[in-house]
């Protein structure tokens, strides 16, 4: 079993260094740094630096296309969107939205240079966090529109269809949005493993596919190249309950068993209101109950620095998810 955080917007490497010293002192086994289009600009020298200071105190790291293009998950801006609008999305309404479509092939060749650029910081695994076609309630509150249906997205579904793209969200739209998916994340960690580093995956964990969910979690599990899958069940996030850590914990082991690759689940460590600490604990056993080779949780130290998501009492969260993965690991060693 292998524990995880991640870990963003500190870029001092004198701050990180000690940072990482507080977590190999906490027993975690990797890190995931995020790197955004602005560090990738900006900060690359320094990220490179990072990541060193990172494998030097003997942690794996992770590295996040964080926000890129807004086709991953993370607070991040991105260039790429307002420099090239005829590369967005365009949603059920006509209109485009504030994210890249991942079928464009102008967004397709950013990519390779975001993992070339990725490749020389020399990270162990790339982690493709969240991909998705847009979902209506995260960019510009668009609720109730759904996206690809741009001239290139709209071809590729006649090609497979034999008829044009409807406006509505039919199951025949869903599923080549899944395919679509599918197939830009077969092109991005093929070009990662070309590069010499592992892949991680990380799906959203819904049966909605306006959520940006997938169906055939075994499809993603057999993409070449792919070393982990995993998906973030935050239940208390999305207001379900422990259930839907059981059930996606089990579908992630699951498609890892079936193609032998490692298993990931991540935990809720922001936003989370007093009190309800200790279900966070509970969900880490559910996962490892499930058999997850992987527990990690979003971020370091609870997300005390990001204040809109910054729980009611990050010491006490942090500390919940401390001493449970140090309870498993102590169990595990035994």
């Amino acid at each position: 079993m292998k524990t995880g955080t991640s870990y963003f917007a500190v870029r001092i490497p004198r701050h990180v260094a000690a940072d990482m010293d507080l977590l190999v002192r906490d027993g975690f086994s990797y890190v995931c740094h995020t790197f955004s289009e602005n560090d990738m600009a900006f900060y690359h020298p320094t990220m490179k630096e990072i990541l060193r200071i990172t494998r030097d105190k003997g942690l794996e790291t992770y590295l996040d296309p964080w926000g890129v293009g807004k086709v991953f998950g993370g607070e991040a801006f991105s260039n790429f969107v307002g420099s090239n609008l005829d590369a967005l999305q365009i949603l059920s309404d006509g209109k485009p939205a504030g994210l890249a479509c991942p079928m464009h092939p102008k967004f397709r060749a950013f990519m390779k240079q975001w993992i070339e650029s990725a490749a020389e910081l020399q990270p162990d695994v790339l982690f493709w966090d969240e991909p998705h076609f847009s979902v209506g309630t995260w960019v510009g509150d668009r609720k109730g529109q759904w996206g690809c249906r741009c001239d290139i997205c709209k071809a590729h579904f006649h090609e497979r269809f034999g008829f044009d793209m409807p406006n509505e969200r039919t199951p025949e739209v869903h599923a080549y949005l899944e395919w679509a998916i599918h197939d830009f994340l077969s092109y991005v960690i093929a070009e990662g493993a070309k590069c010499g580093m592992r892949n991680a995956l990380c799906l959203l964990p819904h049966e909605d596919g306006t959520h940006g969910a997938v169906d055939n979690w075994s499809n993603f599990g057999a993409i070449k190249g792919l070393d982990i899958i995993g998906t973030d069940p935050y239940f208390d996030l999305f207001g379900t309950g422990l259930d839907q850590v059981e059930q996606y914990s089990k579908r992630v082991q699951q498609a890892a068993d079936e193609h032998g690759i490692e298993s990931e689940v991540w935990f809720q460590g922001f936003k989370i209101a007093s009190g309800r600490e200790p279900l966070q604990a509970q969900a880490v056993d559910i996962a490892a109950a499930a058999g997850i080779s992987r527990l990690a949780v979003w971020g370091f130290e609870a997300c005390d620095h990001l204040g809109w998501i910054r729980p009611d009492n990050p010491q006490l969260l942090w500390r919940t998810f401390l001493d449970k993965f140090a309870e498993l690991q102590s169990a595990a060693a035994r």
